[in-house]
């Protein structure tokens, strides 16, 4: 049986876990030179809604920037072909493309992460309550 300080203390956990998501994804946003996002800490109720929100909206982000990143490599591809190096040419371009590729990617495992805590904790309430 759990006491109520232990349940008092996972509510405030999971209410922690996503203050945290919160601020772990405005620290990315702004991170990625882009526009500094508002962080808002919602009360208990609805952190769960409010990091969903804030996790989706950078997901979307991430997936824009991936396209951009994909459009604008296209677009320097065909300018290579027109000079006579154009293997240098397209390395530079091709490790460029990757370096922004590989910050996206490590952005969005730090979403992950952050989901997989919120999850995590969220279950362990559940499973508490269920135990009462």
């Amino acid at each position: 049986m759990t006491t109520p300080s232990a349940l008092s203390w996972k509510r405030s956990l999971a209410t922690c876990a996503a203050a945290v998501f919160a601020l772990t994804t405005a620290l990315i946003s702004t991170s990625a030179a882009a526009q500094p996002a508002a962080v808002i800490v919602p009360s208990a109720p609805y952190a769960a809604d409010a990091a969903d929100a804030l996790q989706s909206a950078e997901r979307t982000r991430i997936q824009t920037e991936r396209e951009i990143t994909q459009t604008q490599f296209v677009a320097k591809e065909a300018q290579c072909y027109q000079f006579f190096a154009v293997n240098d040419c397209l390395s530079r371009i091709r490790n460029a493309r990757r370096d922004i590729l590989a910050d996206l990617r490590r952005q969005e495992l730090v979403l992950n992460s952050a989901e997989a805590k919120r999850k995590a904790a969220d279950q362990l309430l559940r499973a508490d309550s269920k135990t009462k």
